[in-house]
């Protein structure tokens, strides 16, 4: 007892002063310790309790005589023989010669051993020949679990045969609160693991014979409580009673019969234990099970033929009991009639079938070959593709069948022989403008599949276009001007036949002529365009000192009298004028200009420039809308520098103009190539004043 005494004092007196001295030069000592806000007597272990994670706050305070620095950590081992580890927020940085730290660590008590373990708080010293002082070991200790207790079960009971039982647990108590069950059976003296039985309560399965339960309770950190057993006694099933069923009827061949009833049987071992087995047989055939038929009552659906039901019940070890019969009569559908079919070009059109019960179900196939095939296509058409046609090289007897089943009735139609294909003849192509003509083909089968290439470019490119004839557009000849060696084929398939065309050389078309127009009162007469492919496209509209204006009118001419607004800036603004522009295939070109300025407008133009003697005449910006360049007018009345810049929504700002400008010079951009198409805003700048803003359409 005393040396019991002695050892206690002597661990307590080191908890006490909790430090470690190096030559008197170094001490680091451990105090202020809380564990989950809990205040911990020096002395007193730091315990997990009924915790698995605890937070521990404590201070450190370091004594360096030397004054040099050094790292502060502290440190958890789970035993003598363990590395020590830094758990969570345990490292304290520098400290130069003396000083203290506070620490609030996370110890998880998975990290020790069932013992415990202990901490501790080291100081590296830097360039101080490695010494590494540390304080005193604070022990840490994990108290075991209360025993479990409050595992009972209730269950004992007496059951059909082929029935479960349900076993219920009481809500265990002690242990660290979390419980694992594991539930064991017995039916020939020994116990045994029920394989996924982890409830606190249980379901047996279909039991056939007596057994017993009991369930195993487990929770760490004390030992395993088993409860009590429960026997469930199994006795034989009653004999089954009570299995009629009822439902004859007469339908006619097609039709949906009705469902067939059955009774609630009787006995066995009682309703949740009824197994319901269905059979049925047709003519003089036997009795077969319905796959998936299990229920009290059976829709049999849409027989064809005459056909007998009867329903089996099976109720645990009771003997199988067989229904009385049910017959559902069939009569039958008519034949079928008109199944014929005819080849043209390529596909074996089928006639409409008539009889049977109005639904149709169609199967091709094709006899003389090696063996009959089936073909996958259940249509009432069949088109005959390639390499049926590649078949007949080794099979050259080679038909094909129509087969029209309909309910309980078939019908196989006439045959049809397939004969080798001619060559297909008369592919040609020729090219007008833009337009592509191909000759209407002979030979194959009659139905023709075409192609169109363009070879000569960067790669052989094919067209989405499968038409006979092919309208090439104006990004084909725009590809010219890149690629001048350009030609395009036509590929024409036809069965298992393959032809192809002669190629026709790409030329450039000519630049378009003759776009010319004039004025009679309101009605603008435009000339008949020459070049491009021939065809053209016309577009209307006004540059003026105002936002353009596009005319809803594609035609050659213009009548004017319903575009009052129109009228109205064309009669006001000097430099307001009508244009046309004509476009064919890759090819543009903008008419004449025409100027609907009258005498009564020029003492507006005029009042303009006597309000500022620095303008000789109005700003103009022309021609817009446009395509390639626009042209900047001042209308300043001296040598001035001005500013010309033009920015658009993608982000482009340049400065077009920059400089002097003289009296009557013109300013002209021509549009970079690789700018987009749209809208862009430009403004002419003398010093801070704004001379003109407006828009330009780039198209």
């Amino acid at each position: 007892m005393m040396k019991k005494y002695l050892n206690f004092f002597l661990l307590s007196l080191l908890l006490f002063f909790a430090s470690l001295s190096y030559g008197q030069t170094y001490t680091v000592t451990m105090s202020n310790v809380y564990v989950n806000n809990q205040w911990v007597n020096q002395g007193s272990a730091i315990s997990f309790g009924a915790n698995d994670i605890i937070t521990v706050k404590l201070s450190v305070d370091v004594y360096s005589s030397t004054g040099n620095s050094g790292t502060l950590n502290v440190y958890y081992q789970r035993g003598s023989s363990y590395e020590p580890i830094v758990p969570s927020g345990g490292y304290g940085g520098t400290i130069t010669g003396s000083g203290s730290r506070n620490f609030t660590i996370e110890l998880n008590g998975a990290q020790f051993d069932a013992s415990g373990g202990f901490i501790f708080a080291q100081f590296a010293v830097s360039g101080h020949n490695g010494a590494v002082p540390r304080s005193s070991n604070w022990p840490v200790i994990k108290p075991g679990a209360p025993p479990i207790s409050n595992n009972s079960i209730v269950g004992t009971q007496t059951k059909f045969y082929g029935l479960s039982a349900t076993i219920t647990g009481t809500t265990p108590s002690g242990g660290n609160g979390s419980y694992f069950y594991q539930w064991q059976k017995n039916t020939t003296g020994s116990w045994s693991n029920i394989v996924g039985a982890h409830e606190q309560n249980y379901i047996t399965e279909l039991l056939t014979q007596t057994t017993q339960f009991r369930r195993i309770v487990m929770s760490n950190g004390t030992s395993d409580h088993t409860s009590g057993a429960v026997v469930v006694t199994i006795v034989n099933s009653l004999p089954i009673t009570n299995n009629s069923i009822s439902g004859n009827q007469t339908i006619n061949e097609g039709n949906t019969a009705s469902f067939i009833t059955g009774t609630s049987p009787s006995g066995g071992s009682g309703p949740e234990s009824y197994r319901y087995v269905w059979q049925k047989k047709s003519g003089n055939s036997t009795w077969t099970i319905i796959p998936n038929a299990s229920s009290q009552n059976y829709s049999p659906g849409t027989p064809f033929v005459t056909t007998h039901y009867r329903r089996i019940v099976k109720s645990g070890n009771a003997v199988d009991i067989t229904s009385n019969e049910v017959t559902i009569t069939v009569i039958p559908a008519p034949p079928i009639q008109n199944n014929t079919i005819v080849l043209n070009n390529g596909t074996i059109n089928g006639s409409q079938p008539t009889g049977g019960i109005g639904v149709y179900n169609y199967s091709w196939i094709l006899w003389g070959g090696e063996e009959p095939y089936t073909f996958p296509n259940t249509e009432q058409n069949l088109v005959i593709t390639a390499d049926i046609y590649n078949y007949l090289t080794a099979y050259p007897n080679l038909f094909i069948v129509r087969t029209v089943t309909s309910g309980s009735q078939i019908s196989g139609s006439n045959s049809i022989v397939i004969l080798p294909l001619p060559a297909i003849q008369n592919n040609v192509i020729s090219l007008n403008g833009s337009l592509v003509t191909g000759s209407q083909p002979t030979g194959g089968n009659g139905d023709y599949k075409y192609t169109w290439n363009l070879v000569g470019g960067e790669e052989p490119y094919v067209f989405p276009e499968t038409s006979q004839n092919l309208v090439l557009s104006a990004s084909v000849f725009q590809y010219l001007e890149m690629y001048p060696n350009l030609f395009i084929s036509r590929t024409v398939n036809s069965g298992n036949k393959i032809s192809y065309s002669n190629n026709v050389t790409l030329v450039a078309l000519p630049q378009i002529q003759n776009n010319t127009i004039s004025a009679n009162g309101l009605q603008i007469i435009g000339s008949q365009p020459t070049g491009g492919d021939n065809t053209y496209q016309y577009s209307w509209f006004i540059s003026s000192p105002e936002d353009p204006i596009f005319f809803p009118d594609t035609t050659r001419d213009l009548d004017l009298n319903p575009y009052s607004n129109a009228i109205r800036i064309l009669q006001t603004y000097p430099t307001a004028v009508l244009y046309r522009l004509v476009k064919s295939a890759n090819r543009s070109s903008y008419s004449n200009s025409l100027s609907f300025y009258s005498g009564r407008q020029r003492q507006k133009e005029m009042s303009f420039a006597q309000g500022n003697e620095n303008f000789d005449s109005e700003p103009k910006v022309y021609p817009n809308p446009t395509t390639k360049r626009v042209n900047f007018e001042t209308g300043l009345a001296k040598t001035t520098t001005v500013e010309i810049t033009a920015t658009n929504e993608l982000g482009i700002n340049i400065v077009i103009f920059k400089g002097d400008v003289n009296l009557g010079q013109v300013i002209e951009w021509n549009i970079p190539s690789n700018y987009p198409k749209g809208l862009y805003f430009y403004k002419i700048l003398s010093g801070k004043e704004e001379i003109k803003t407006g828009k330009i359409l780039y198209q």
